[in-house]
């Protein structure tokens, strides 16, 4: 795969998004021990930290792509 296409960047935002959120997944034990808080409760973490990355990352490419045009 050519390092200068669009795919190969879309492949690298996506996997580095897994990433992030199957970090995030991994510490859950941890925060419902020490907050004492149900999975579900826990879960909503994983949610909400998905919906912030997601939306900043948006933002970040149209303020590139704004750049470049």
């Amino acid at each position: 795969m050519n390092k200068n296409s669009p795919l190969f960047f879309i492949a690298l935002g996506i996997f580095g998004i897994i990433n992030t959120e199957l970090g995030v997944v991994g510490i859950l034990p941890m925060v419902m021990d020490k907050y004492n808080v149900t999975a579900p409760q826990a879960g909503i973490l994983v949610s909400l930290f998905c919906t912030h990355y997601c939306h900043f990352w948006a933002m970040g490419n149209s303020a590139i792509f704004k750049m470049e045009s």
